[in-house]
């Protein structure tokens, strides 16, 4: 909330406030209220303190029961809220219940002795684009700040270019990430739809800016350059660059008006986006493969597990889930315990080791499971397989 990046205990301890894990189980915004006085000043530690306290109160009354919040208070009165929905919850309709609250809580403090900047609201899915999207928010109130502030009748023009290139890079680093992560979990179709909400979110920003047309146009190009970077970290810069790079994709024309212009920036980075994905879908069947392979060498560990296996091969767990109902025709789990009874099966026919103790060194947990497990693969237990098998073994010798 103090607008710096803290590394190390200190940040863990900050983030761990929220008292929460991300999970794909529910939605999370984050939006951040900075309080000045009504001369647009920053607030002092006491006035911090105690506007804080009474903007926080009002804040509690007007977030609706069924979204979850959690708030943390900075001393110098900023406030950052964490909004947690569950997730039927869609952005447009999290986007209306915000104005509204919005609308609320200005109509609520109107009469009080300081000011509040509020910041627009950003998603965020993982611990990186929770913090990433914190300091958007806080840049974004600073930035405001500064349009607001008239030092002896002239902005400080210098901070303004300064805190307006941050707000711009924050802008399209912080959705770029949340668009490579969907990717990454193969959740596509959200990507697409991220997509579209953060080219409309960069031209708000630079409709409110009033920037240029030539200014519009070069941060349409760095908008692709840096999709490009963030989008190397999937392993698919080169193939990028090769195609979209220095040169290679046409300019939005200076004349255009800025609807033409996001017409522009859209359509080239949707394409870049389908290519990523169609590069992504090319690498799935080798992320099974390789989840395969390694599970059938380590199947006997009773530590592997959906989150172990995707981290070696380098994808969400949910992701490598989905592959393998996509593409296997069974789920993770099943497959892990197809191999784990077929190395039982092998030491029950080969072994005089209890039925027990081959159940754990096969990786189950407990011999209930490996029973129930064997039973509903086999059709019998373990000990009928074995008496079913020595039988056979003995009218064959015969």
């Amino acid at each position: 909330l103090n607008g710096k990046v803290e590394e190390g205990p200190e940040f863990e301890r900050l983030l761990k406030n929220f008292q929460i894990i991300l999970d794909e189980k529910s939605r999370y915004w984050v939006l951040v209220l900075q309080l000045l006085s009504r001369e647009y000043e920053t607030l002092n530690e006491v006035e911090g303190e105690i506007y804080s306290s009474m903007a926080f109160h009002v804040l509690q009354k007007l977030i609706p029961p069924f979204v979850e919040q959690k708030m943390v208070r900075g001393a110098d009165g900023a406030i950052g809220l964490l909004l947690i929905s569950d997730l039927a919850m869609t952005d447009a309709e999290m986007e209306v219940l915000l104005e509204r609250m919005k609308s609320h809580y200005r109509e609520e403090t109107k009469d009080a002795p300081f000011v509040s900047l509020i910041s627009s609201a950003y998603s965020c899915d993982t611990m990186e684009t929770l913090s990433n999207a914190f300091d958007l928010a806080r840049q974004q109130t600073m930035y405001l700040r500064y349009l607001k502030k008239d030092e002896n009748g002239k902005r400080a023009r210098e901070a303004v270019e300064t805190l307006k290139m941050d707000a711009y890079h924050n802008c399209f680093s912080v959705h770029f990430k949340q668009i490579a992560s969907e990717v990454r979990k193969g959740n596509y179709e959200k990507a697409k739809g991220k997509l579209s909400g953060s080219v409309k979110d960069l031209f708000e920003l630079l409709s409110l800016n009033g920037e240029p047309a030539g200014e519009v146009q070069k941060l349409c190009v760095w908008a692709v350059e840096l999709f490009l970077e963030e989008f190397g970290s999937l392993g698919y810069y080169e193939g990028l660059l090769k195609k979209y790079g220095e040169g290679k994709m046409a300019l939005p024309d200076m004349d255009q008006d800025m609807e033409s212009q996001q017409g522009f920036l859209y359509a080239a980075l949707s394409e870049m986006l389908l290519s990523v994905i169609a590069m992504q879908k090319k690498c799935s069947n080798k992320y099974v493969d390789a989840a395969k392979e390694y599970i059938d060498q380590n199947c006997c560990d009773y530590a592997l597990s959906l989150e172990s296996v995707a981290r070696h091969v380098g994808i969400a767990p949910a992701y490598l889930s989905r592959l393998f109902g996509e593409t296997q025709n069974v789920g993770f789990v099943d497959y892990l315990n197809m191999q784990r009874i077929k190395c039982a099966k092998v030491l029950l026919c080969t072994t005089q080791l209890p039925i027990k103790e081959i159940g754990f060194k096969t990786g189950f947990s407990s011999v209930q499971n490996y029973t129930r497990v064997f039973k509903k693969m086999e059709g019998v237990t373990p000990k009928q397989y074995r008496e079913k098998e020595k039988s056979r073994k003995e009218s064959w010798e015969k």
